[in-house]
């Protein structure tokens, strides 16, 4: 028999004899016996490591397959088949929401939830958890982009109508506010210039077909200027009465797009503290 200096009894922690007739590891101290296959296994977790490391994902997930066909529950190699599935070397991708691939169906954490020791289940729940509120951020950020599009298609309505509105106010009584603000050149008001011309041609109407022909274009003019102006008040109640829909639903769609926000922006900050919280666990079951 020869010392195995490189491996020691699970049990006692004493060194193991290689008993070559029966092709087994013996410790002399507390007298249990191990297979040479058991001792593989240590090999093999290294290697999984260091291709893990690496970033040789086929190679750890063959290494960690190997590790759970002889040990089903073994926690290192159930996270590690985890990892290779997210295609990352550490457990700490997993605080940004955009480096996380994997769903709550993916095969690796489906095996692991199946098979971990119960000390060991919490770790894997917290994955799921995290993606789970992955689903909800993105439903949010998704509604809240539908909530938006809606929102730029009232707007689009309202600015037509508003558009209409200021056409109907532009119209001939504003027309004559804004040319009693225009002058000529030496400063005089244009409108005091026409209203001199229209009252010479009135006047000169009157002495030439009578008086009364005055009267009648004056109340012409002052019957038109009413008309006018209860059409002009009409077509803005009409108007109004249009966007009122529109600028409530428009006032509904911004309230439920920054609640949608704001859920996204809650999702996310509870996702960060969960996933330091995975985190911390993880350096705790290593240590362990």
């Amino acid at each position: 028999m020869s010392v195995i200096k490189s491996h020691d009894c699970k049990m006692c922690g004493g060194p193991l004899e290689i008993d070559v007739d029966r092709q087994v590891y013996r410790c002399n101290y507390c007298g249990i016996s191990y297979d040479y296959e058991y001792f593989r296994e240590d090999n093999v977790a290294e290697i999984a490591q260091t291709a893990l490391s690496r970033g040789e994902f086929c190679a750890a997930k063959d290494a960690y397959d190997f590790i759970l066909d002889k040990d089903p529950h073994d926690f290192t190699a159930l996270k590690g088949l985890v990892l290779c599935a997210c295609k990352w070397k550490t457990i700490h991708p997993i605080l940004h929401m955009s480096k996380v691939y994997i769903k709550d169906d993916t095969p690796a954490l489906v095996y692991a939830l199946d098979n971990c020791l119960p000390e060991h289940k919490e770790y894997f729940l917290k994955i799921e958890d995290l993606i789970s509120d992955i689903d909800k951020y993105k439903q949010a950020k998704e509604e809240q982009k539908e909530l938006e599009k809606d929102k730029v298609s009232e707007c689009k309505i309202r600015n037509g109508i508003i558009e209409l509105l200021n056409a109907n106010q532009s119209r001939f009584t504003d027309n004559i506010v804004e040319l009693r603000k225009k002058t000529t050149t030496n400063g005089q008001p244009l409108l005091d210039i026409y209203i001199f011309i229209a009252l010479f041609a009135v006047a000169f109407m009157s002495l030439w077909l009578g008086w009364w022909i005055a009267v009648i274009v004056a109340l012409l003019l002052i019957a038109y200027a009413i008309s006018y102006n209860v059409k002009k008040k009409a077509t803005y109640n009409t108007l109004m009465s249009e966007m009122e829909p529109h600028t409530k639903e428009i006032e509904r769609l911004t309230n439920e797009k920054d609640a949608k926000v704001k859920e996204a922006e809650n999702i996310k900050t509870t996702y960060i503290k969960k996933a330091k919280a995975l985190i911390a666990m993880d350096v705790e079951l290593t240590k362990a």
